[in-house]
């Protein structure tokens, strides 16, 4: 039994991102609403930049074109924004992130680094600051993700996903350091 072929909502790319491990180089499919999103602010991608953007050549441009008209996706005359991320399509950002965040998680020691923070007092004070300091770190996490829709347009998801690991990666330590001083507290 055959299927019948569905028609792509985008493009393929090859990444931009190359791991020398010798496989054939990961394809990401960059849809008609991710190319919506960089046509629109804050980036506001131009024709050429889309062009540059789907890594095509340049002779391609009127045949780019016409695709992007039939996917509805309007670029701007242009561009507003780029940076390195501009490079990186969303699934990318997003398997980078993944990436980084596993690096940090399995070559940070949290213990130690939990082990290196202060403990200023008795127990139960260095409990109650621990514990406040989570709090806030809890409540900075919040307002940062009420107010960074337009970074997380501009870094593709990769800025967010990065900042929110890394506020993991804190927590990890300051509960890390909970427990030791939880096991001082019994101990004392």
């Amino acid at each position: 039994m055959t299927f019948p072929k569905l028609p792509v909502r985008g493009f393929l790319v090859e990444s931009v991102l190359k791991v020398s491990d010798f496989h054939q180089a990961k394809r990401y499919l960059v849809t008609s609403e991710e190319l919506q999103r960089r046509c629109s602010p804050p980036e506001s991608y131009s024709a050429n930049t889309v062009v540059a953007y789907l890594r095509k050549a340049k002779g391609q441009k009127r045949k780019i074109a016409e695709r992007l008209a039939e996917l509805d996706v309007m670029p701007s005359t242009r561009t507003k924004l780029t940076s390195q991320c501009s490079k990186l399509c969303e699934d990318e950002c997003s398997d980078l992130a993944d990436d980084i965040m596993y690096l940090a998680a399995k070559t940070i020691p949290q213990k130690r680094v939990a082990q290196a923070l202060p403990e200023e007092g008795n127990v139960h004070a260095a409990l109650a600051r621990t514990e406040d300091c989570m709090k806030t770190l809890k409540a900075v996490e919040n307002a940062l993700e009420a107010h960074w829709e337009t970074f997380n347009l501009a870094t593709h998801g990769l800025g967010p996903a990065v900042i929110k690991g890394t506020i993991s990666l804190i927590d990890s330590c300051l509960k890390e350091k909970m427990k030791a001083l939880k096991t001082k507290n019994t101990d004392v």
